[in-house]
């Protein structure tokens, strides 16, 4: 694919420690259906179906996006259904996300789209797609205004799509030949029967594919399965591929990575530790007990590994922000009755 990752660079990890932690008093959701969504200078926390929050790193709460907002299309029918499946930050401010219009009658998508929210969580606009897909995630492109569209056709085949900032379609396969040694979905092969099976495939290729856009008018791809590299995506719709080394790790040790973050120049993977004896329970699907996180800094041009640190355990909860050489993360803690409180840990050296 043209580009090669630089070579391995030894760091030792840095331990991290808590610096600061801050109750999120506003924030007090059933323990169902919360689900936290990574962003830049803030982040976001689902509490219901199709409605977010913005929190920002002092810890303040904003509404984020809701559904109920979004105003009913002409010629939507009286019990045709809106829904809101994810969301990503909109690089030039505020919020965007897929929109998909369900039909009533045959229960299939009539339209898809894309909403963007302002910074105050208000509703703006929507840019309705001319190509009908069961989207799940959008990035959008910094500078272009295009968008990248992951989701699966009307034939349950996985598509990752490149649309203009008017919703018109300019590449219908972004991946095509691309990944190697992947699903089908991802690599253009012959159409699957539309099977129990190929829906469950299809779904989960989408559904693992994390979109993160970049400040340099590039999205970046990322999915466990594809192991230690990012594919980068230009707002033309060509692809590059970012091997990322290996990081320090205790001898008998690996690493299983399962997710990626961008900010500015950099590229932060998180990995789950565990002992290499282990690994091979990991693709049976066999329980496997986590060790500790690692997370390794790498640049976002050429992929070589510039920084490493370590949580052994002790922070908890779950990343959804980085500073420079800082990291946030949002842990719960379930009350009697069911319901969560929520603080924001801030950690660092």
């Amino acid at each position: 694919m043209g580009q090669t990752g630089a070579p391995q660079v030894p760091v030792p990890p840095i331990a991290l420690s808590v610096l600061s932690r801050t109750e999120l008093s506003g924030l007090r959701i059933n323990r169902a259906g919360w689900r936290p969504v990574l962003g830049e200078g803030h982040f976001y926390v689902q509490t219901g179906a199709g409605k977010y929050v913005s929190v920002d790193l002092d810890g303040e709460i904003r509404p984020g996006l809701d559904i109920a907002n979004v105003p009913r299309p002409s010629g939507m029918g009286p019990h045709d259904i809106l829904r809101i499946p994810d969301m990503a930050q909109d690089p030039r401010g505020g919020a965007i996300a897929p929109l998909a219009w369900y039909d009533a009658s045959s229960g299939a998508v009539a339209k898809a789209g894309i909403a963007r929210f302002d910074d105050h969580g208000n509703y703006d606009s929507t840019v309705w797609l001319d190509t009908v897909l069961y989207v799940l995630h959008v990035a959008k492109f910094s500078s272009s205004g295009n968008y990248l569209v992951a989701g699966y056709d009307d034939h349950i085949k996985f598509q990752l799509s490149l649309f203009d900032f008017r919703g018109r379609l300019l590449v219908a396969s972004v991946l095509a030949g691309v990944i190697d040694g992947d699903s089908p979905h991802v690599t253009g092969a012959a159409e699957e029967p539309q099977t129990g099976n190929a829906i469950s495939n299809a779904t989960a290729d989408a559904a693992f594919l994390q979109l993160a856009s970049g400040d340099d008018d590039a999205v970046y791809l990322f999915k466990p399965s594809w192991g230690r590299r990012v594919i980068r995506v230009a707002s033309s719709g060509k692809c590059s591929e970012i091997p990322l080394p290996k990081p320090w790790f205790s001898a008998g040790d690996s690493g299983l990575p399962t997710a990626m973050y961008v900010s500015h120049n950099s590229v932060y993977l998180f990995e789950g530790v565990v002992s290499s004896a282990q690994q091979a329970d990991v693709g049976a699907g066999k329980p496997t007990e986590i060790k500790r996180i690692s997370i390794s800094v790498y640049d976002i041009h050429d992929g070589s590994l510039s920084a490493s640190f370590r949580d052994d355990g002790a922070l908890g909860g779950i990343l959804v922000s980085v500073a420079p050489r800082q990291f946030y993360f949002l842990k719960a803690e379930q009350q009697p009755g069911g319901a969560l409180d929520f603080w924001l840990v801030r950690t660092g050296q």
